[in-house]
């Protein structure tokens, strides 16, 4: 579990290292970022809405 952790953690790190590396890669992050929220926030196909206490 430690090591699955530990990786997801690395994961992560170098994947926030690439997207904020220029305005592009920025750019590409939050337009994928709007597509998804639009499609399981907005469409209604997200069991838990961000109103949800």
């Amino acid at each position: 579990m430690a090591s699955t952790v530990k990786l997801t953690s690395e994961l992560a790190a170098r994947t926030a290292h690439a997207v904020t590396q220029d305005v592009e890669s920025w750019k590409q992050y939050l337009t994928t970022a709007s597509r998804l929220y639009k499609m399981y926030v907005v469409k209604g196909e997200c069991e838990i809405s961000p109103n949800t206490t």
